[in-house]
């Protein structure tokens, strides 16, 4: 539970940093990607600008326009394929008739071809048409540089961001979590230590109630005092098992199962409750579903969602149980018809100590039974949520339990696994 806190509260401001850090750097990105823009239109305005012959002045005549090799002009006859460039050290002449083709069919863009990236303009006259060409290779290159860097940039802040986040929040949180801690253990203890004076006290009454000289209204007092302790023992255990299940979370009761005999064995458990409630089961169970998980544990989960559908169901409906195995999950879905929950009280289902139905009161309900389910099912990697639907034609409230499904050659993998450690311990 803590880890999910924190794992959470790293994933918010980790997201939330990223997001400014990308809006920042997308900015700048933008802004160099209209300044290339910007130089493209105003050199090629510079080159539009120059009259036609001074770019073709005439045999054994130097043009005037001196660019170096950034602007040239190339002039295509009209009814010909023919050209000539006004500078012929612009670029290679395959690149030349690559221009040519493409500005023919489009008055104005950019090509990029072997290196090379021009931008062009066409501007029909008498004769032909005239394509005005500017090289933007350096321009272009400059900006691919200056986006590399960003993303550098954007790279290494990100990881120092992250770094530091994950660092604070874990100094942060560190008395938080002590301070968690502790509630557990000082409930595991007060817990374990009740047990004993609630024996005590139980055994007395039972001892008071078989004196003869009592009256009928000091035995109904005895007889009180004795269901609360029984009140008191269920909400001790229960207590203990919350604090026992959060406590321990290894992998040494995991074991490969078929979650089918689990289903199987807790809904013929339920069904005499469900039969007394008016309530019919229906299961939809697929014969191999495989997992690795404690199946002590998950036998109370699904208990739990049994134990739960049956009392909150009216009398007349139905409770569907589904095991599916769907993209290397098992999916189990727990679902009561004829009741459904606000979409509010959802999220607090698995609170400790929730009880949000208020027209069924019950004494040995302290709403740490889906506390204890969250508990076991996280501790077996897996996710247990609830959806409620009230659409009119519909109405239903459904518990899904997920868990990664075991393939038949991990299986495989984990029998030889055992098998070689079985072989060591021999020896």
């Amino acid at each position: 539970m803590f880890k999910k806190v924190l794992l959470r509260s790293i994933l918010n401001q980790t997201f939330l940093l990223l997001v400014l850090l990308a809006l920042i750097f997308s900015v700048v990105g933008v802004y160099d990607y209209q300044q290339m823009r910007e130089t493209l239109k105003k050199n090629l305005d510079k080159a539009e600008s120059v009259q036609v012959y001074e770019y073709f002045p005439g045999e054994g005549k130097k043009s005037p326009v001196r660019y170096e090799k950034k602007i040239a002009a190339i002039f295509v006859w009209k009814n010909s394929f023919n050209n000539i460039i006004s500078n012929p050290d612009f670029c290679p002449e395959e690149i030349q008739e690559d221009i040519v083709s493409v500005a023919l069919s489009k008055s104005e863009g950019q090509i990029a071809k072997d290196g090379y990236y021009i931008a062009y303009r066409t501007t029909p006259v008498e004769q032909g048409t005239v394509i005005y060409v500017f090289d933007f290779t350096e321009e272009y290159y400059a900006y691919r540089n200056s986006v590399i860097l960003i993303i550098m940039l954007a790279l290494m802040v990100t990881t120092i961001v992250v770094f530091f986040s994950v660092y604070f929040t874990k100094r942060n949180m560190a008395p938080m979590r002590m301070a968690f801690e502790k509630q557990k253990e000082l409930i595991a203890n007060a817990s374990h230590e009740l047990k004993t004076p609630l024996t005590i006290i139980s055994t007395q009454a039972s001892i008071v109630s078989t004196f003869d000289e009592l009256s009928d209204e000091h035995r109904k007092w005895v007889e009180g005092i004795d269901e609360q302790v029984v009140r008191m023992r269920t909400l001790v255990n229960e207590m203990l098992e919350l604090a026992r299940f959060e406590a321990v979370r290894n992998e040494e009761n995991f074991c490969i199962f078929n979650m089918k005999d689990i289903v199987d064995k807790v809904v013929l458990g339920t069904e005499a409750l469900a039969f007394e409630a008016g309530v019919e089961c229906k299961t939809n169970v697929v014969d191999r579903a495989m997992v690795c998980a404690d199946p002590q544990g998950m036998e109370r989960v699904i208990y739990t969602l049994m134990e739960n559908a049956v009392k909150y169901t009216p009398s007349g409906e139905r409770i569907f149980i589904r095991l599916y195995v769907e993209a290397n999950k098992v999916v189990l879905v727990v679902r009561n018809t004829g009741v459904a929950l606000p979409k509010e009280e959802i999220p607090l289902l698995f609170d400790r100590f929730y009880r949000g139905d208020k027209s069924h009161p019950s004494t040995n309900n302290f709403g740490l039974g889906l506390a204890i389910a969250e508990t076991i099912v996280d501790a077996n990697k897996g996710k247990i949520g609830c959806n409620s639907v009230d659409n009119g034609k519909q109405k239903y409230t459904e518990f899904i339990v997920n868990l990664k499904q075991i393939s038949d050659k991990q299986i495989a993998k984990k029998e030889r696994k055992n098998a070689k450690k079985k072989r060591k311990g021999c020896r």
